[in-house]
């Protein structure tokens, strides 16, 4: 794919050393989710767009969780959207090196979260900078969003706060350096099957909300193989997953992630 010289001018003003020094910060700053310490985290970001002279807003979504959207101003147009999550998954057994030491070893960063996404929220901070001057149509904007790992609290705050159109939205997951348009993504769903509490009779008794619950799980296996015969080259087939089940004042409350 060719580049315009305007193109090239930009890519020209991304500090590579810049970007592995800031997910380095960013992984040392944890994360873990749960139980949820994005804070360490959303700190280390903001005071890095604001030494850059970025706009920047801080937004709580709950106590001591708060997500965070740095822009670049552009023209009346709508704008561009970058979208990073600021928390990790649990750090889990088996690691060789310090999870939260951010080793730079052979070009390589070591720690929970550096692909995923400490780098990303890096390398989208350093895009934003590259395009001060350039006269963008409408704003660029990133906004790093707590809970993507466990409730996607943020990202429902985000969105229901949004009144200005995007023409469209980059994510910076790891896909081993491909471009993938139209990348994966997650919905949360909540299935509330209700039924009457038998309590020591008979299940038929009631209105069987175990049986209501088994006829979901079946329809996401059926789903689920369904999906699975038309993978992404990259990404693979659309999956769901995270499938939960409890016992709520006589029904089943089922809860669900779709990726």
């Amino acid at each position: 794919m060719s580049t315009s010289a305007g193109e090239q001018s930009v890519l020209k003003r991304i500090d590579e050393t810049w970007i592995t020094r800031l997910t380095t910060a960013l992984v040392r700053a944890a994360g873990g989710n749960p139980p949820g310490g994005e804070a360490a985290t959303v700190a280390v970001l903001s005071a890095a767009a604001a030494e850059l002279g970025l706009d920047v807003v801080e937004t709580s979504v709950e106590p001591g969780r708060s997500n965070l959207r740095i822009t670049l101003e552009g023209g009346s147009g709508p704008g561009l959207l970058l979208l990073g999550h600021t928390d990790v998954v649990p750090v889990g057994g088996g690691w060789t090196r310090d999870p939260f030491g951010g080793d730079l070893i052979d070009g390589r960063i070591y720690g929970r979260g550096a692909s995923d996404m400490k780098g990303g929220l890096a390398a989208s901070l350093a895009a934003l900078a590259a395009l001060r001057g350039v006269g963008c149509s409408g704003p660029v904007e990133l906004a790093a969003l707590v809970d993507e790992e466990e409730n996607g609290t943020g990202i429902r705050a985000y969105v229901s706060s949004r009144t200005r159109p995007m023409l469209g939205c980059i994510t910076a997951e790891p896909t081993d350096l491909q471009l993938i348009i139209a990348a994966r993504g997650a919905s949360y769903f909540r299935i509330e099957v209700h039924g009457r509490a038998a309590h020591a009779g008979k299940p038929d008794d009631g209105a069987n909300a175990i049986y209501g619950a088994a006829a979901i799980v079946a329809e996401v296996e059926r789903l689920h193989a369904e999906l699975a015969k038309q993978p992404h080259p990259v990404l693979g087939p659309a999956t769901l997953s995270g499938l939960g089940r409890k016992f709520v004042g006589g029904y089943i409350q089922a809860v669900g992630s779709p990726r």
